[in-house]
């Protein structure tokens, strides 16, 4: 066996016991608090090992890796094994020199480091004088060696250049293998590897920047409308790490690990300043069905500059950005308002005063006083569109510096402000009367982050970290601020939170007032991040150890009904035979919930800790094998509030209150340990072939909105905050009410009054007075003699963090210095996500006593169906018991390929491909509806939101060869594309009229027939036939039923030709198109279709931009762009959801994605758009 020889030189300097106490004292000082720790997460490395002639090792050699933008170097000195080792380092150009007595000098140049990347550097030295220098310039091939992740990284040309809607970086992650991105835009969009959208995890300069409310990124975070409302502007962004199957020193959540790196200043100065814009007169007409729609008025600027430079040279730098946008998007929606014309009583308002002037009423004077509020409408018809513009301003600062005050030293620090408002229509009611009732919606986002990095010698380094981030989102009603006295209306709502127009429903008409689910607070909320870490090298090893703690701060405050509600809807309130606009005018709101308001605090103030350690070794183990393995721990502490109003349902105690009769919601778990492995194996040893292989265990930190925020389940509980402790109970039927838990103190409740309760006059206030604001009306009952029963959300006492294993094998090839292959397979799994049923649902399917025959539950409220539950004799008042535990799992599997081209004569490009399954029960953690089937959950499991069967990505960057001359007509041009096509996403229409008698209108599914690609999304409905016609008079069978809904309706039992004018068929209809039927199941029972079995039309988008730069004078260029988004006007059209089973546009895409996704001017898949550019270059 060859031996291997050591070439010793003197020189370096020395490493004291004292100081390697020092070090190491600083590694382990936070170990208490915790870590996701980042040696690399926004930093690179360059490593190497230096040898001579022959191979053998040099020890003692002196190496000089230095930023060559900056001037700033690392002193470095090989180890005993002629290692060495540069951690740390921002991403940018660098250079390596190598030397040692009696060999000349090595070079390396043009290093491109990016962010989280290794590059390594061997350095062969030949003998001769050190003053003689061996120079190496060609580009460092795009192999990783070292590591078995699977990254990309999106440089800051890529970044500026490519044609980027709205400028916000996350556009770009939809062009990286494995990243599914629901086309539209909005809120949680992003899958990585088939996981689910909260378990992405954002970061700037290595520090977390996750909104702690919803998993969101902070700096990019979205509005309810339009595009993101703050974001760090394009040009001051150096790169984005894309990174998945992270080694240990990565946790909180399984996804992708997308960290943000800042440019820095240099030694020169140099910035930009930009402009750009849009008009609707450039764009093409929206697809709407059935046809085009009209297009709206829309302008769009964005503006901005940044400047960066030394204020010190090689020592103290400065960076600055700052970017506006303002964009307006005209709106058309249909209202419903009274007419003044002469009609009937049901909608003109002359016909309607004297109806009720006939049978003795005059109009009432606080009625008149509102009238105007809806508009004015002097037509025949109730039916009108009015257009109210959504206006979004946002302003965004970031400011950096940089100071190296020695070669051992580095601090930075940045700070981020900014600050986005949309005035827009309601996305849950739009469609309204006045322009002071929009949503006035606002975010501001902050962030902090500082780092020092102490590098004491040639192999030790500690990098100490800390951040602060700031989130409020806040949805508001345009005129929060408006006195009700200037309405001419007292409601008795006096808090000042609480301002704004009341609402008001008469009949079918269009709502008065703003949306009655506002206002609404996600925060303000703040996160404290303290990083430290420490990278050690010694020998053939490359060690790290650090820590973390996270300080999670969210802040909720939900306010639905808190303006207060009137209604007017049922009729016959004034008088026998009155309508709801009679009884409006009169002044009689319904006898029964004619006015319901808010009662109880909100407001939460949530609390969560999570503390994590690591240890990781990158074993260099031969000279072309690469080890990697480590070991992460982390626990997350059990989420509480600040007041103790954060409570859970157990089901051996019942209601639970922090601090009442419990020390906390649910019990923390301690054994999150995260083992992580990987090699890395250099084919040959040339640098031309890479395999890798690795995977690790990775836990779920779930996002506060997954416990707090779950109002769209059955019963609409919000989470654990709304535990109803301060609620009486209904013990049974004939039983007096339950005193409220003893101490309890959460309750929030509409309070409802009777029409003949309010005071519905100009005097007010129109509310009993002494009751808004009071604890009234929090009482739970049985539904039998008692008021309605509660429900709950409730978490497992004994849930714990979901675990994810995943997987990987990768071969990169290096086909020429400028083009490299790389092709993966990924897979993940989980088998305890969280998922949320009901543990009191009433099984449908079983016959219940004292119920005539064996039907089925005929309502949720049936007597029998109440008593029925399997916790009503334990806990009679409650009804829906959403409980979330590890009950969901998913899988994934994916072929990834990526071939990429760089520096090819002008040409760049990147292609990327993946073939993908995923499978799950659920695709997201915050839950929005249970399983159709509570007592199978198993039956939902099925093709992920998120399953993307194919995924093609191309952007590609040429500058076109000049000539020059010619006043530069002929040079300085560019062309660059992004070219992104996908096949469908999946979507699961659901039926909301309770065909299973369960109770919960948001799951039930009907049983399918045939081929689910015959009922593929398209610009079109499927065919759906009545199942009954009007006949004389009567509804008969509709005799038009294709046979084969007939044939299968037979078959389950829906349609007896015995009895045809009942049944299923008869009462529901079928669609069908092709060879495939879509029927409704037999009353009581749950449908057979599968969960997510149909496809949308996919998604084909083709951006372009073209650029001509001007030199202006040495260093200042001139940029003007046009820029082309959709280029080839392909229809691209929006996934269908959940909905039409209770509608004939079943399967309809009736609009594209910006539109349906609330996005209409920034968001993906919308028609042909262009935009106008100019930016200065310096």
């Amino acid at each position: 066996m060859k031996s291997r020889r050591v070439v010793t030189c003197s020189g370096g300097p020395a490493f004291s016991k004292k100081t390697m106490r020092v070090v190491v004292a600083l590694g382990f000082a936070v170990l208490v608090l915790g870590l996701p720790l980042f040696s690399q997460i926004n930093t690179g490395r360059i490593l190497g090992t230096v040898t001579d002639q022959t191979g053998g090792v040099i020890a003692g050699a002196m190496v000089a890796v230095t930023n060559t933008e900056t001037g700033v170097a690392r002193n470095l000195v090989t180890d005993g094994a002629g290692e060495y080792i540069a951690p740390n380092l921002n991403a940018g150009k660098y250079s390596v020199r190598a030397s040692a007595a009696g060999f000349q000098a090595f070079e390396r140049h043009n290093i491109e480091l990016e962010v989280g990347k290794d590059e390594r550097i061997d350095a062969q030295l030949t003998p001769g004088q050190v003053t003689q220098t061996i120079t190496v310039s060609e580009a460092i091939p795009l192999l990783d060696a070292t590591r078995a992740t699977v990254k990309g990284t999106i440089n800051t040309e890529k970044i500026v250049d490519i044609p980027l809607d709205g400028r916000n970086y996350q556009n770009l992650l939809q062009l990286r293998p494995g990243v599914t991105t629901k086309p539209g835009g909005g809120t949680l969009t992003t899958s990585t590897n088939g996981l689910r959208p909260e378990d992405n995890n954002y970061y700037v300069e290595g520090l977390d920047n996750d909104e702690p409310f919803t998993g969101q990124s902070i700096i990019n975070s979205t509005l309810p409308t339009g595009d993101a409302a703050t974001f760090v502007p394009i040009d001051a962004i150096q790169e984005v790490n894309v990174q998945t199957n992270s080694p240990a020193e990565f946790g909180k959540r399984p996804g992708a690990v997308i960290n943000v790196g800042l440019k820095a200043g240099t030694n020169t100065l140099h910035g930009s300043a930009f402009a750009f814009g849009r008009s609707d007169k450039f764009d093409s007409a929206e697809y709407a069905f059935p046809g085009p729609a009209p297009k709206q008025p829309a302008e769009l600027e964005q503006w901005g500059g940044t400047v960066g430079g030394p204020i010190v040279k090689n020592k103290l730098f400065y960076y600055a950005a700052f970017e506006r946008q303002t964009y307006n998007v005209g709106a058309n929606y249909p209202v419903i308002t009274p007419t003044s014309n002469a009609g009937d009583a049901t909608q003109s308002i002359a016909a309607a005063e004297a109806d009720l002037a006939a049978h003795g009423f005059a109009p009432n004077p606080l009625s008149v006083k509102l009238l105007p509020l809806f508009g004015t409408n002097n037509t025949n018809s109730s039916s009108q569109n009015y257009g109210f513009p959504n206006v979004v301003s946002i302003y965004n600062t970031l400011g950096k510096i940089d100071y190296h005050p020695s070669d051992h030293h580095t601090l930075a620090g940045s700070y981020f402000f900014g600050n986005g408002t949309s005035l827009a229509e309601s996305i849950t009611g739009p469609g309204i009367t006045q322009p002071f009732f929009r949503d006035n919606a606002g975010l501001r986002a902050q962030f902090v982050t500082t780092s020092w990095t102490w590098t004491p010698n040639s192999t030790w380094v500690n990098d100490l970290r800390f951040g602060w981030n700031f989130h409020h989102r806040f949805d508001d009603v345009d005129d929060i601020t408006t006195p009700l006295s200037s309405y001419g209306i007292n409601t008795g709502v006096t808090n000042p939170r609480l301002g704004g127009f009341p609402t008001i429903q008469v009949g079918d008409f269009s709502q008065i007032g703003g949306d009655q689910n506002l206002p609404k607070d996600y925060g303000p909320s703040k996160n404290y991040d303290l990083v430290d870490h420490v990278s050690f090298l010694r020998g053939k090893h490359a060690f790290k150890f650090g820590v973390e703690t996270l300080f999670i701060r969210p802040f909720l405050g939900t306010f639905t009904g808190g303006r207060g509600v009137f209604n007017f809807i049922t009729g016959g309130t004034a008088f026998a035979g009155s309508t709801p606009l009679e009884d409006f005018l009169a002044g009689f709101p319904d006898s029964s919930a004619g006015g319901v308001v808010l009662n109880g605090n909100p407001l939460r103030k949530l609390r969560q800790e999570d503390y994590s350690g690591f240890f990781e070794d990158v074993w260099h183990v031969m000279p072309h094998v690469t080890l990697n393995y480590g070991l992460r721990y982390e626990y997350f502490t059990v989420l509480r509030d600040a007041n103790n109003l954060i409570g859970n349902w157990d089901p051996t105690v019942g209601l639970e209150q922090v601090g009442v009769n419990t020390n906390s919601a649910y019990n923390g778990y301690h054994k999150d340990f995260s083992p992580r492995a990987g090699v890395a194996w250099d084919v040959g040893g040339k640098g031309k072939t890479v395999v890798r292989a690795g995977g690790g265990v990775y836990y779920v930190d779930l996002v506060a909105a997954a416990m707090v925020d779950n109002t769209q389940l059955p019963g609409k509980p919000s989470g654990l905050t709304s535990i109803p402790t301060a609620y009486s109970r209904g013990a049974d039927g004939s039983a007096a009410p339950l005193n409220p838990l003893a101490n309890g103190g959460i309750g929030t409740a509409f309070l409802s009054f009777g029409g003949s309760a309010l005071n519905w006059s100009l005097a007010g206030p129109i509310f009993p007075p002494n009751t808004v604001g009071t604890a009234q009306g929090f009482k739970c009952g049985d539904g039998l003699k008692h008021p309605t029963p509660c429900n709950v959300f409730a978490l497992a006492r004994n849930i714990v963090p979901p675990r994810v294993e995943t997987w990987t094998v990768s071969i990169q090839r290096t086909l020429t210095n400028s083009l490299t292959w790389e092709i993966n397979y990924i897979g993940d799994h989980s088998g305890n996500l969280v998922g949320i049923r009901d543990v009191n649902a009433i099984d449908p399917t079983n016959p219940l006593e004292n119920v005539a025959g064996t039907a089925p539950c005929k309502t949720s409220v049936h007597s029998e169906c109440i008593t029925h539950r399997p916790f009503y004799s334990q806990f009679p008042y409650l009804q829906f018991i959403n409980y979330m535990t590890n009950l969901d799992r998913s899988n994934y599997n994916a072929l990834q390929t990526t071939l990429t081209g760089r520096g090819y004569h002008g040409l760049g490009f990147v292609a990327a491909y993946t073939y993908s399954h995923g499978l799950d029960d659920y695709s997201t953690a915050r839950g929005e509806h249970t399983p159709q089937d509570n007592l199978n959950s198993d039956a939902d499991y099925g093709n992920s939101d998120f399953d993307q069967t194919h995924h093609f990505s191309l952007t590609l960057s040429y500058a076109i060869p000049g000539r020059k001359g010619f006043g530069q007509l002929l040079e300085g041009w560019a062309v660059n594309s992004a070219v992104l096509i996908q096949s469908g996403l999946p979507w699961s229409p659901v039926d909301t009229r309770d065909i299973s008698k369960s109770g919960d209108k948001r799951s039930d599914r009907w049983d399918f027939f045939g081929n689910p690609s015959d009922f593929k999304a398209g610009k079109y409905p499927i065919p759906f036939y009545a199942g009954s016609v009007i006949v004389g008079g009567s509804k008969v069978i509709n005799p038009n039923l294709p046979a084969s809904c007939v044939a299968n309706a037979t078959a389950i039992g829906t349609f007896n030709p015995a009895t045809p004018n009942a049944g299923n068929l008869f009462s529901f209809g079928c669609f069908a198109q092709g060879g495939s039927v879509f029927i409704a199941p037999l009353t009581g029972t749950y449908g057979a279709a599968g969960r997510n079995i149909f496809r949308d039309d996919g998604f084909r988008d083709w951006d372009f931009s073209l650029f001509k730069n001007w030199t202006v004078k040495e260093r200042l260029t001139a940029q003007f762009r046009v820029e082309v988004f959709n280029i080839l006007n392909n229809a691209i059209l929006a996934n269908p959801g959940s909905g039409g089973l209770s509608s004939a546009k079943l399967g309809c895409s009736c609009q594209t994605p910006d539109s349906g996704g609330q996005n209409p001017l920034l968001g993906t898949g919308g028609s042909r758009a262009m935009q106008l550019g100019l930016k200065l270059l310096f």
